[in-house]
This record gives structure tokens, sequence and C-alpha cells, in this order.
């Protein structure tokens, strides 16, 4: 009878333990039969602001046309809106920052029916205490919405304002099966806003200093959303606008020139990473220069609208590059050199490439593409100019700049003009008849009349 008793005993004992495993695993109230979200983990992830692809296309914004526009006195700009994809460190994702969330529940007709408000440590969401602690819900289909205390509510709608751009964050867990199991939502929180760079570029054979070139960014009056009121669970838009005025372009002289302009010489500005809300549209926007010069070519006053339509998005990340070109620099006959409208009546010679050396290419070749041989101490085709580059270069602007040393290839200004690598003499390449090719090219006498050697 004892022995049976305890077999008896054993079973409840299991019995129980078993139910209490099931318990530990069922997250549903049976009296309400209700879901406990507060047995539901929420983890939340930071997301870096991405370049945009366009999905209809699946193609990058690299692919947009540029569009051309004039500045007046001969100069034009090619305009482009790209996706921004300076090269960052981070990851895409991160730990989010520590701080005060709330949680909104919504089901699948667009009913708000809950709202649990707490704090994020080590990415993991903690209903606070003196608030709802739970949301309990009926088992099934949920979209879930976060956000931090950077966006306001008001019923339904969120808002955000464009002084909040960059720090606002706003997740969504959508179609969310909840049945009462244990079970993690996580949360990919993404910048309310949108980042955008300006850049001008005006590209130059040399290095140079420019003349107090000062720029900035404005938009249209009353264009640009200083508001963006979101419907948490439609997420169709509506904003307020106003006027963005005086975004500063600080200048960057630089002699390889960086953002995959294919190291050619130039001038840089731009701006510091500006932070805009969803539905800017680039076309709003204009780059003045307020003041400056580049080459006698006066850009106080000119202007140039955006005439690339293309509406931002949330956490996408855009740069707007203006390439301009200004009009070229000439040496003309009698050895002065600068722009034509400048100097009428004088004959145009030569292309300026870098003026601290007063160095230009001929707009001709010598005596209507004669052949010379480079050294005529040495003889054979191979010294011709027409079969031998005078650089190791030919095709690297650097070159004609590069003072001669001992340990490094001398540029074409140092072959041509110091001496160096001159065999068994001290000769100047360029006022030696040793060295044809190299005189008929600083001369420039046989087609040209004038009393100079190098300007």
């Amino acid at each position: 009878m004892k022995k049976r008793s305890k077999t008896i005993f054993n079973l409840l004992v299991a019995i129980c333990s078993i139910t209490a495993i099931s318990c530990n695993n069922d997250v549903l109230e049976e009296k309400t039969n209700k879901v406990d979200l507060s047995q539901i983990e929420f983890s939340l992830t930071d997301a870096d602001f991405q370049p945009e692809v366009d999905n209809a296309s699946t193609r990058s914004l690299k692919e947009t046309v540029k569009d051309t526009v004039s500045l007046g006195d001969g100069m034009t700009a090619e305009v482009t809106v790209e996706p921004d994809t300076a090269v960052t460190k981070s990851p895409k994702t991160r730990a989010i920052s520590n701080g005060h969330y709330t949680m909104l529940a919504y089901d699948m007709g667009g009913n708000l029916k809950g709202v649990l408000e707490g704090s994020v440590s080590g990415s993991v969401f903690t209903p606070a205490s003196g608030k709802p602690e739970n949301i309990q819900l009926t088992p099934g289909t949920y979209t879930f919405v976060c956000y931090n205390d950077k966006v306001t509510r008001n019923g339904n709608d969120l808002t955000v304002a464009i002084a909040d751009a960059e720090t606002a964050r706003i997740g969504r867990a959508e179609n969310v099966v909840v049945s009462g199991k244990k079970q993690k939502i996580p949360f990919v929180m993404k910048h309310a806003g949108c980042k955008v760079r300006f850049q001008y570029y005006i590209p130059s054979l040399e290095i140079y200093q420019s003349e107090d070139v000062k720029a900035s960014v404005s938009s249209d009056i009353g264009s640009v959303p200083t508001t963006v009121t979101m419907n948490a669970f439609a997420t169709n838009v509506s904003y307020s606008s106003g006027t963005i005025t005086g975004i500063p372009l600080s200048i960057e002289v630089s002699y390889k020139t960086q953002e995959g302009y294919n190291n050619v010489n130039g001038c840089i500005g731009g701006s510091y990473e500006v932070y805009m809300l969803p539905s800017t549209n680039s076309s709003n926007f204009t780059l003045n220069f307020n003041s400056g010069q580049i080459w006698e070519t006066e850009f106080t006053g000119k202007s140039i609208k955006v005439p690339t339509s293309k509406v931002m998005k949330m956490n996408g990340s855009y740069v707007v590059k203006f390439k301009i070109f200004t009009k070229p620099y000439y040496l003309f006959s009698d050895g002065t050199a600068g722009l034509l409208a400048k100097h009428p009546g004088k004959t145009p010679i030569g292309l300026v490439v870098y003026r601290p050396m007063h160095l230009a290419m001929a707009l001709k070749d010598v005596d209507a593409g004669t052949t010379y041989q480079w050294n005529s101490l040495f003889g054979g085709p191979i010294n011709n100019n027409d079969d031998r580059n005078s650089s190791i270069r030919p095709d690297d602007v650097s070159s004609l700049f590069s003072e001669p040393t001992i340990n490094s290839d001398p540029g074409d200004y140092a072959i041509s003009y110091l001496g160096f690598m001159t065999p068994s003499t001290s000769e100047v390449k360029a006022n030696s008849t040793n060295f044809p090719s190299f005189l008929c090219s600083s001369s420039l006498h046989s087609w040209c009349p004038c009393n100079w050697d190098k300007y």
C-alpha cells in the first residue's frame, strides 16, 4: 500500500513539474486570454544613414544624369544629386543610445491597442516604473512602433522638428505574430531625418590659392520642411515648410582632389553634414557665391540653382555636387597671360597650365608636327619625339611641377630648364641646339613671332 501511494505521489509531482515548465514558456494569461507583453523582449539597434538606392530600377543614384547650367560670362556647371557613399568605418547598425523610448502597438486595422513607455540600456527595452508597465494583447498579428524622446506624439501622429532631424529615431516591426509564446521583437531604429552635403569643385591644371572665395547654400522661400508629421501606422506624411539660409561651404585648396574626381587638380569647397527632414526636394536649393576670384574670374554674385528634382527620404544620405568650369587662361604672343575678354587684340599662343612656374602648353604643334630628336648627341629613331615621351608620366600634370632630385623622377619643367640628366654637358635643354625638341618647344619661333622663351 505504501509503495502504491509513493508511486501516485511521484506521478503528481511529475505532472506539476511539466505544468510549471509549460507556464514558464507561455505568457498567455488563461483568465483573460491575453498576451502579457512584459514577458516579450524588445531589442533596439541604431541604423546609420544609408545611401539611397532606386528600388524601381535597382540602380544607384550614381547613374543620375548630370544637369548642365550656365553661370553667365562663359562659365558652366554640372550639377548632380548622388547617394553619399563617403567611406565610414562604422557598421550599418550598432547599439542604440540609452534613453527614454515609447512603444506603440497597432492591430492590422490600424487601431492603437496599447502604449508602453520605458528606457533602453544595452539595447534592451525595459518598461518604466510608475507608468503602465504592460500591454496585454489578444493573440494575433500586430505592428509595433518605437520612438525616442526627440519625437512628439499626438494620438496616432508622430512629429519631428528640423532641429531634431539628426537625433530623432523611429523604428517599426510590422506583421508580428503574437501567440503567447516567449519571443524577441527587434527594432532597427532609423533617423527620422536625412543627411545632406553640398560640394563645389572647380577643376584646374595648377595648384593655386583661391582669392577669398566664399559660398553658401540657401533654399527657396518657404520650400523646406521644418516639421514633419507621420501617421504612426499608415506612415503617410504631412509637413509645414520654412526657409533655410546661409549653409556655409568652407573652401579646401587641394592638389590631388578627393571624392572620386580621378585625382584631377582643382579647388574644392564643401559644407558640413546638414540634416533635413524627409520630403525635402533638392531642386529647392541654390549655391550662392558671396565673394571671390579665381584666375581673374569674378565669382561674386554668381549662383547655381539645383535643377535636379530629388525628394529625399527618411534615413537617406545625399551629396549635391556642383562642378564648375571657368574660362581658359591663355598665354599671348607678347608674353602676358590672362582671359581673352580682358586682353582684346592679343594673339593667344598657349594655354596656361601652371602660373607659379609660368608654364603654358602650346596651342599648335611645333612646325606642324615636324619630327625632332630629343637629343642630337644620340642617334636612332627611338630618340625622336614622335616615338618617345619626354616624361615618364606624360598624362600626369604633377610631372610638370616636380623639382629634380637624385632619388626621384624629374618633371618636365626640370628636364627642360634645370639641366638635370643632360649627359656630358651642363646645358639647359630648352636653350640648346643639342636638344632640338626642347629648343623648338620653348621658342615656337617657327610659327609665332614672339620675343620670349618662357613667360
